[in-house]
Parts: structure tokens; sequence; C-alpha cells
């Protein structure tokens, strides 16, 4: 009886890793839409088969398993995933496609490579070849994350999100040092106590755990930090917002009287200059409430904006965001776009200062009825000549100090995400760069 529950558990827990990598390959291969319930779900119900069958239904007649196996798949991927029978068939024959090499393989690295000799009539001594199949599962599902995430660049780019790689080392570092005592038992299991193998794979586990826990503290630290950082930006930009309200109202009295004097004298093309004037600073008071982190929700782009609104504001360069969309909703890795972003205002930094009217207008927003969001930024230029095609050449500058590296970066990257477009346009006062980001990515692209 003992025996059996510890065949049980061995199969359980192999099935449960071996399906939820499955899981993880399927969902990410076919960007299927799902949760990590729907995930679990698919698991466990493939799991406690998977350990049914293995003990119930005799090697000799295993084919029957593969059998009931090719039938269940599409019927349970059907329910959980809410697919076609269509689409659960060609998963079904990726997962078939992907385990059967991965099986010879882990096969020949047991066999030829580690030289063990497994017993197949035995649980136990199937473990090393077991061990190997799930350890290539999660390479695989692994590599798949990593190329199909769309946000992996995100991912090693961010100092807080980068740490918690730390915690993805230590998950490994114990699968590189429990697996070692299992294979060494399975290849040794009459004369290697049973006792004595639990006991080391539970001091290795607290040891790692202890890590992931310092590590995962670290991340929190790390969270805290930036957290920080973000606040004393905020509140920079506050009692910059403040400092402005109180030099206009300080002001507020002379303006009127000013104001007054042109009427008084009759002076209307005076007073439209003074009127100009006046507007430039009220809108330069209020311009510093739209760069809220109440409003742009997203830490990398609010960092963005209110280190680039000093700038601007020390250039004397009217700087005007409106945001209508949430940034953390935004349909293309934040990390591109934070890219696209900081090119986008260095250019228009310098190019308004340039400018006469030195003025910069931001604008995100949606398009419900088109299922587009919609970003904007328009500047005020002096060079009206300038080639709209050409600036996104590799080495295009329009000053000599430049590298003419920018605008072609931005290129690639909306070549390289396809549902973004790029729209460039001038006219006698702005020149706009327009970013088109579909919600949906193209049929045709999906298939690619």
């Amino acid at each position: 009886m003992t025996q059996i529950l510890v065949d049980a558990l061995i199969l359980f827990i192999n099935f449960f890793w071996q399906t939820y990598m499955q899981a993880i390959i399927i969902t990410k291969l076919f960007n299927i839409e799902c949760t990590q319930k729907h995930n679990i779900l698919y698991t466990l119900i493939f799991s406690i088969y998977g350990t049914l069958a293995k003990l119930l239904i005799p090697i000799n007649l295993s084919f029957i398993n593969s059998i009931l196996t090719i039938i269940l798949i599409p019927i349970v991927l059907k329910f959980i995933y809410s697919k076609t029978f269509k689409e659960t068939i060609l998963y079904t024959l990726v997962i078939f496609f992907i385990s059967i090499p991965t099986e010879a393989v882990a096969g020949l690295i047991v066999f030829k490579v580690f030289k063990f000799e497994t017993n197949v009539e035995n649980v136990v001594g199937t473990i090393p070849i077991l061990l190997m199949i799930n350890i290539w599962f999660s390479i695989i599902a692994g590599i798949i994350c990593l190329f199909k995430n769309k946000d992996t660049l995100k991912f090693f780019a961010e100092p807080e999100i980068a740490t918690k790689k730390s915690l993805y080392i230590n998950i490994l570092l114990v699968i590189l040092i429990i697996a070692p005592n299992i294979m060494f038992y399975a290849a040794n299991q009459y004369n290697y106590p049973l006792y004595l193998l639990v006991f080391n794979i539970i001091m290795n586990i607290l040891l790692v755990a202890l890590s992931v826990y310092n590590t995962y503290k670290g991340v929190q630290l790390e969270k805290k930090k930036h957290e920080l950082k973000l606040s004393e930006q905020h509140n920079k930009t506050l009692n910059a917002l403040v400092d402005s309200i109180r030099a206009f109202k300080h002001d507020y009295s002379n303006m009127v009287h000013s104001l007054g004097g042109y009427i008084t004298f009759g002076d209307l093309e005076g007073l439209e200059k003074f009127y100009e004037g006046l507007s430039r600073e009220t809108k330069k008071a209020g311009q510093l409430e739209s760069i809220s982190p109440i409003k742009i929700t997203e830490p990398s782009v609010y960092t963005l904006f209110a280190t680039k609104h000093e700038d601007a504001r020390a250039k004397d360069i009217l700087f005007s965001v409106e945001t209508m969309c949430d940034y953390k909703k935004l349909n293309m890795p934040i990390f591109d776009f934070c890219k696209i972003l900081g090119i986008f205002l260095d250019n228009a930094i310098e190019a308004a200062e340039e400018s006469n009217e030195r003025e910069i207008n931001i604008v995100f927003r949606r398009s419900a009825a088109d299922k587009v969001q919609i970003f904007s930024i328009e500047n005020t230029y002096k060079d009206k000549d300038i080639d709209t095609e050409k600036i996104f050449e590799k080495d295009f500058s329009t000053k000599n100090r430049n590298s003419g590296i920018g605008l072609w970066e931005v290129k690639n990257i909306v070549d390289r995400n396809e549902n973004v477009t790029l729209l460039t346009s001038k006219d006698k006062k702005f020149f706009t760069q327009k970013l088109i980001i579909s919600e949906e990515i193209p049929e045709e692209n999906i298939k690619k």
C-alpha cells in the first residue's frame, strides 16, 4: 500500500509539472487569452488522469492510454479554453510533436550521457527519465515565454522588475540541487535510504527558500525605492505648480492695470499682443496640473514627462499634456513606447526651442469606434523645408552634433510592432508625430 502511495505521488508530481509546462507552451505559442486558473484546471485534470492511467493500465496495453489521451486533450482544451474543435486538434498535434522529440532527447541524455538504467516496471526506477523530460519541457516553455511575451524587454530593462530574475534563478537552483539527489536515489534505490533522500530534499528546499525569501524582500525594497522616487518627482511637480500659481497671483493686479491702460488708450493692437503674452503665462501656470501620477498611471511614462517638462520649462517652452486614456492599457510593449516617447520629446524640445512660438502639445486618447489608441505630439519648428520621409533614414540629422539614429530607431520599433502605425505631418505652425496603436493585431500578422 505504501509503495502504491509513493508511486502515485511521484507520478502526480511528474504529470503536474509536465502538463503545466504544456499549458504554458500552448497558451503562449497561440496567444490564448486565459487566466492562471484555466492553466491550473487543465493541469489538474491531466495530472489525475495520467496518474490513474499509469497505475491502472498495464504496460503491454499502453497504446490504450495513448488513444485515450489523444481523445481527451481536444475535449479538455475546448471545455477550458473555449476554442473551436479545429483549433483544439491543432493544439493536440503540437503537444505530441513537442512531446515525442522531447522524450527521445531526455532518454538519450539519461541512458547515454548519465548511463542510468531505468526499470519501466517500477515507478521509482523511471524517475531519471521523468525528471529529464520535465526539465526539457521547462526549457522549451521558458524559451517560448521569452520570445512571445510582449513585456520581455520591459522585464530586463526596468530595475525593480529585473530583480525578480533572482526568484527564477533560485527556483532553477532548487531543481539543480534536488534533481541529482533524486536521480542518485533512483540509480541506487536499494542501497540509499529513503529517509536520507527526503532529509536532503527538505534541507535543500529550506536553504533555497531562505534565498528566495531574501530575494523577495529585495524586490519589495526596490519597489519602495521606486515609489519614493516617483513621490519625490511628483512633489517636485507640485512645488513647481504652486510656484507658478503664486507668481501668477502676485502679478495679477499689475496685469489687470496694464489691460486697463490699453483699453483706456484704445490700443487694440497692443492689447492683442499683451493678451497673447498673458495667455501664454496662464497656460504655463496650468500645464503642470496635467502631469500627475494620478492621470499618468504608468510610472515610466510619468517620469519621462516630468523630466522632459523640466527641460522644456527651463527653455521657456509651453509643454501641454492631455491624457484621455490609461497608459497602463497601452497595446504595445511599454519599453518600446518609452523609447519612442523619449526620442519624440527630445526632438520636439530641440525644434521648439529654435522656433518663435516655443510650444509642444501632447495628446493620448482612444477611439472606441476604430478600436485604436492614438498618441500624438506636435511642436512648433523653424525649418519648414524638412523632409518628413528622409528624417527616418539612418544617420540623417538636421544638426551636425546629433547622431541621426533616433528616428531611424523609431521606424525599426514601429516595424516590429505589427499593430502600430506612425504618421508624420507638418503645417505652417506644427510638426506632428502620431502613433496609431491598434487594439487588435491583424489576422495575417498573427499567422506569421
